[in-house]
């Protein structure tokens, strides 16, 4: 991916995603759940557990997307401009991303150290707009 095309954007700027699906799957005729994947801070997507997490996740037909907050690694952004309630930010815009895909049929959030306090607080809003995502799940937060 030219990160010089992002998808998504926080308030940053723009988002290095990486979508990960299911072996064989045709996006066009197949439909799964996804699972947003967010790192702990000084971390990224590239690091420890999420690669992992993105694979195992697949292998049980279950589709994720893993991003870099903003000021993290190929996002754009300073890390020293990085407060909790922007990474919300850059989760909310991942979950408006992953909504717009027509091949995902329900969304669960995963976060790692700090993004597993991100994950809950934005499981939080959600669930205040009456969209809770399907499963939560938090490592280490």
């Amino acid at each position: 991916m030219d990160y010089k095309d992002y998808k998504v954007y926080g308030p940053q700027g723009g988002l290095a995603i990486e979508v990960t699906l299911p072996d064989d799957f045709n996006e066009d005729k197949d439909k799964c759940p996804m699972v947003i994947l967010m790192h702990g801070i000084f971390s990224s997507k590239n690091i420890v557990p999420i690669p992992s997490l993105a694979k195992n996740l697949a292998e049980e037909g279950i589709a994720s997307i893993s991003f870099d907050f903003g000021g993290h690694w190929k996002s754009e952004g300073k890390m020293e401009q990085m407060t909790v309630s922007k990474e919300i930010e850059d989760a909310l815009a991942m979950w408006e991303y992953a909504k717009s895909l027509p091949y995902v049929s329900s969304i669960g959030l995963l976060g790692h150290s700090q993004g597993g306090v991100v994950a809950s607080m934005t499981a939080g809003i959600l669930a205040s707009r009456g969209e809770s995502p399907y499963a939560l799940v938090l490592i280490a937060p």
